[in-house]
């Protein structure tokens, strides 16, 4: 058929399983606006977390986990937001994902250092950016946002989680709360 219009519910192998193959290499497929594209060729699954309440006391010179306690989305419920405070990869969702965080801090004129990081399986896989506090930095009310993008190899049960630390002379750190200020997401890649 040349230059015509197919229309059908479902395509299939005449044996049940098996290669489709769609146009043929130097082709471009084209899926118009409004398409909606779902199972295993979305971006799922895929969550975004968030501090809801000021995360208050934290802790000097230790890696200290962020307690995201709300969530935006989670398309398989694998954000663990009330215990754990970590997502878990779903059975039979293994493969690359992208992850990403930014935290924000409520500045203290004693602060040395800001890191996050990255967790995999409760060990550091990943350290995202460092901010190193001068004094042109450093203001009371006056806050400090890092990030941390990633993209990591990812198994069905594996879980990840976001931690930061604060290196300072004395006292204790506050993450301001909100999507604007103290995010976690995610989502599983396609193609790759």
């Amino acid at each position: 058929m040349a230059d015509g219009i197919l229309k059908v519910g479902n395509i299939q192998t005449s044996s049940g399983s098996g290669t489709i193959t769609i146009g043929q290499s130097g082709e471009t497929v084209n899926f118009p606006s409004g398409v909606t594209i779902s199972g295993s060729a979305t971006n799922t699954p895929s969550f975004r977390a968030y501090l809801s309440t000021n995360m208050t006391g934290v802790a000097l010179s230790t890696e200290t986990k962020v307690t995201y306690q709300s969530e935006s989305w989670d398309t398989d419920n694998a954000f663990d937001n009330t215990t754990n405070y970590r997502y878990t990869i779903p059975a039979n969702k293994g493969g690359k994902y992208f992850f990403g965080a930014n935290v924000t801090l409520l500045n203290s004129a004693a602060y040395k250092t800001f890191s996050v990081l990255l967790y995999k399986n409760g060990t550091e896989e990943y350290r995202g950016s460092k901010l190193v506090f001068t004094s042109d930095t450093l203001s009371s009310g006056s806050y400090s946002t890092l990030n941390l993008q990633t993209i990591i190899d990812a198994a069905a049960s594996d879980y990840f989680e976001i931690f930061i630390e604060i290196q300072s002379a004395s006292g204790t750190g506050t993450l301001l709360n909100g999507t604007r200020y103290n995010n976690f997401y995610g989502f599983r890649l396609i193609g790759v």
